[in-house]
């Protein structure tokens, strides 16, 4: 029993290898530097391995995107609103700065689901997790009396704002 755990855990890392690999090439060279060839060159493994743990790039490349979005950017917990959003935005930017392949690659994954209906499902779902995080943390934030009907617009601005804070930070990734 202890093997077979061990094999497990060790597969899971060998998984979790593919999909950060996966991220970095897809932020270092876009869509064009992603192949199993250059996971296994990168994870230092075989295009065997590679497909043990995936049936095909395409597999890989959706779970890399459900595994960046399970990474988004959590709050921090402020007792206010406009503390809360600003943390938020504070947030995108550390994450930018240290590790700016991570947003690359979200870009990577936003521009190929226009055109892929299972990429832009992944990202849809994610997108509508992210939204029900940002509107129960502004319902906890805000008095009682404000209305879903006056949050869920707040949360909306704050998530485009946030959208377009990552396309400038990505499309400026070389100025500090």
């Amino acid at each position: 029993m202890a093997i077979k755990g061990q094999r497990t855990a060790a597969g899971e890392e060998t998984r979790k290898d593919i999909l950060n690999a996966a991220l970095t090439l897809l932020g270092r060279g876009g869509p064009d530097a992603f192949s199993a060839g250059a996971l296994a060159r990168e994870t230092n493994v075989s295009k065997a391995t590679i497909f043990h743990h995936f049936a095909s790039v395409d597999e890989i490349l959706l779970a890399a995107c459900d595994w960046r979005q399970s990474l988004e950017i959590e709050g921090h917990q402020p007792t206010s609103a406009r503390a809360y959003l600003d943390g938020l935005g504070q947030q995108l930017v550390r994450a930018a700065q240290d590790d700016p392949v991570l947003l690359k690659a979200q870009a990577v994954f936003v521009t190929r689901a226009i055109f892929d209906r299972e990429m832009n499902a992944r990202i849809s779902e994610g997108v509508a997790d992210m939204h029900r995080l940002v509107v129960a943390a502004l319902r906890a934030r805000l008095p009682p009396n404000v209305s879903d009907a006056r949050i869920v617009p707040i949360a909306r601005l704050a998530e485009m704002a946030l959208d377009g804070l990552m396309i400038n930070l990505v499309m400026r990734a070389d100025e500090r």
